[in-house]
């Protein structure tokens, strides 16, 4: 996986540089293998992610290389994503979208539509969100591009399963997976077999959600998926609470935080400790329950500290500014043109009316001489013959 995205982005990176590849390749691969290695870190260790994409976009802007700086804004999209943090993840998803729409990098064109549905569906915004998925699946079918159209379905599965529109969700989900395992794409696979195990747990069917998710806990183990592994642990904690086994389910709800507390994801860790205190207070151990309680209030605040929905309006209100200023620019600069194009008409028409004008006198000049010419032809015959 690792291998072919960092051959993508250099194959592709160049092959739209034209000349320019001999002068910046060294840069352009230095380049590249930073965005790969931050782009492969955002869902195990998003941190350090962002760390290193930071590095990387400094770097890019430097050079004034907006590919990359476009590669970079999308992988910081992803990593502050992974942690829950909406504000700064949708700012760098406009950023990046501002770069790839209507470019030749299509595929990143709509990764970074879809990064923003993804989004919108988390806080919970699902008609935005809509209209971004609509976008991305244009853009995929218009290209014929499977390997964006597998990721369009792996969020539609997401945005229909919280609209609990289950059987939907579940056949979105297997046309992902059928894309997924064609490309050998384990990782994404992984993904859709935990949310077909969230929709079976939500349909009721524990056994079968219980054995989707014991698959996607050894994949998301196997491929380094820290935040989805985190999320099937809670998944299996809600299976066997279910199914009556409380300690096991508290001993996996534990894990889920450990590995989501490691990685920050804040939503997450709400749910976790959320279903934690619920447990507790079954169990009649309120302390316990209160002392999960104060962490989830203490969550929030972090979480919550601004209003989100109003974060992602800001964005997206700013990103469409940028656009109709963009616009007005261009609007500028064709109206100028069309009038430098009407004054170059009329100058044309002007130089034209006085050409003719200055043909007609020639021609005039011309027959007067050849008048004049006669006459003088005339004059020595007549004055010989009167002699």
């Amino acid at each position: 996986m690792k291998v072919f995205l960092f051959n993508l982005l250099v194959l592709f990176f160049f092959a739209l540089s034209g000349p320019l590849f001999a002068q910046h390749s060294a840069d352009s691969l230095d380049l590249a293998q930073s965005t790969t290695a931050a782009y492969e870190l955002y869902l195990a260790n998003p941190d350090s992610s962002i760390v290193l994409s930071t590095e990387t976009l400094a770097r890019a802007i430097q050079g004034k290389n907006k590919y990359f700086q476009g590669f970079n804004y999308f992988v910081l999209s992803k990593a502050y994503w992974a942690k829950a943090n909406y504000r700064l993840s949708t700012e760098f998803g406009f950023k990046a979208l501002k770069i790839f729409e209507n470019s030749p990098h299509v595929y990143l064109w709509g990764e970074t539509v879809l990064a923003l549905a993804r989004t919108l569906i988390d806080l919970k915004n699902f008609d935005r969100a809509k209209a971004f998925m609509t976008n991305a699946m244009n853009i995929a079918v218009r290209q014929s591009n499977d390997k964006l159209l597998a990721d369009v379905f792996r969020e539609q599965s997401f945005l229909l399963l919280e609209e609990q529109k289950y059987d939907s969700a579940l056949l979105y989900a297997d046309k992902g997976i059928a894309l997924y395992e064609t490309y050998g794409d384990t990782l994404n696979a992984s993904i859709l077999f935990g949310r077909k195990a969230r929709i079976y747990l939500s349909l009721g069917d524990y056994e079968t959600s219980m054995a989707l998710n014991q698959k996607a806990l050894l994949l998301d183990s196997l491929m380094g998926n820290r935040r989805a592994l985190g999320v099937s642990y809670f998944q299996s904690a809600q299976g066997y609470y279910y199914l009556k086994q409380d300690k096991k389910s508290i001993s996996l709800l534990k894990k889920s935080i450990v590995i989501s507390n490691e990685i920050r994801n804040l939503s997450s860790l709400i749910k976790a400790h959320t279903f934690l205190s619920d447990i507790y207070l079954a169990q009649a151990k309120p302390s316990l329950a209160v002392k999960e309680l104060q962490i989830i209030s203490q969550l929030k605040d972090s979480l919550y500290s601004t209003e989100r929905n109003g974060q992602i309006q800001e964005m997206q209100s700013l990103y469409e500014l940028e656009n109709k200023e963009n616009t007005i620019q261009l609007l500028e600069q064709e109206n100028a043109l069309k009038k430098q194009q009407v004054k170059n008409q009329r100058f044309f028409t002007v130089f034209l009316l006085v050409s003719i004008l200055l043909l007609l006198l020639l021609i005039f000049v011309l027959w007067r001489l050849r008048v004049l010419q006669k006459k003088g032809e005339r004059y020595p015959r007549d004055k010989k013959q009167s002699y």
